[in-house]
């Protein structure tokens, strides 16, 4: 059994209305909760004392709601909801600015995380891994991006004793923590290959004024992640050329070095940048 769970903060509304209700529809949540193959996940809607809940989200006839002061550090939050967990189940962490491709929750569900990891990331933070599969992050270091994680009922008693403040790092970081809970197992960190959610938040709850980290290998929200094509990037003229190019799907410029994890750029290989 997977349990699902989400931290949506009410400083960005359109954002987590987007994201709550893509990941609800479009990436196939609602099917897996009526048909029983999962329970139902529960949203912790982090506001202040005289902010409101909105209704798509108090009113959701899927979603367990619990409204939650916004914690300060951040990541208090993130242990009330972890030891809420079943640690006889897997579980999985959403973040609220995300976009998902078509079915994105029914492969996080039935996507194993492997003996060797503690936890396995279905967004690809540092762009390391350009073709489908399952690969180990480098280590030892700590990992970054906490978009998607799905931690294993295999170690969930034991995460669960370090979900709590002080008891593993003083940092507001979930990825952070997910990465030296993971190398306290003894485990490594797993990232799941083409990255089938899209990190959309502008702004980050836990280092405001970085740049937003964006998945090159993101196959676009149409791309069906339980279709018959584990490759979303098809062959394409994009060999040999030496320049950036710009990418219509990511709204970015890529460099020659990404081109064969990008379908934006395989498909529109010449395609520049205005300007």
């Amino acid at each position: 059994m997977v349990q699902i769970a989400m931290i949506a903060a009410s400083s960005r509304p359109n954002t987590v209305r987007r994201t709550f209700l893509q990941v609800t529809e479009h990436a196939g949540l609602r099917r897996l909760v009526e048909s029983g193959r999962i329970p139902k996940p529960w949203v912790y809607y982090a506001k202040r004392y005289h902010e409101v809940t909105p209704d798509y989200i108090k009113t959701s006839d899927v979603w367990e709601v619990t409204e939650v002061l916004r914690a300060r550090p951040f990541i208090t939050n993130f242990y009330q909801m972890f030891q809420r967990a079943n640690p006889a189940h897997d579980f999985v962490f959403m973040e609220d600015d995300l976009a998902p491709c078509l079915n994105a929750v029914e492969r996080i569900v039935s996507e194993p995380v492997p003996i060797w990891a503690g936890v396995l990331s279905f967004f690809d933070y540092r762009n390391e891994f350009p073709r489908p599969g399952v690969y180990p992050h480098p280590g030892p270091r700590e990992f970054w991006g906490s978009q998607c994680l799905k931690f294993s009922s295999r170690d969930m008693a034991e995460l669960k004793g370090m979900a709590k403040p002080g008891a593993l790092i003083f940092s507001d970081g979930t990825d952070v923590w997910s990465g030296i809970a993971a190398a306290k197992l003894g485990k490594g960190v797993a990232q799941y290959s083409p990255s089938i959610v899209q990190h959309i938040g502008m702004l980050s709850a836990y280092s405001p004024g970085r740049d937003r980290p964006v998945a090159n290998n993101f196959p676009g929200e149409r791309f069906d992640a339980m279709g018959d094509s584990a490759d979303p990037v098809l062959p394409g003229s994009w060999e040999g050329v030496t320049e950036s190019l710009w990418c219509p799907l990511h709204r970015k410029n890529h460099e020659p070095k990404d081109f064969g994890r990008c379908p934006g750029i395989v498909s529109a290989p010449d395609v520049r940048k205005e300007g």
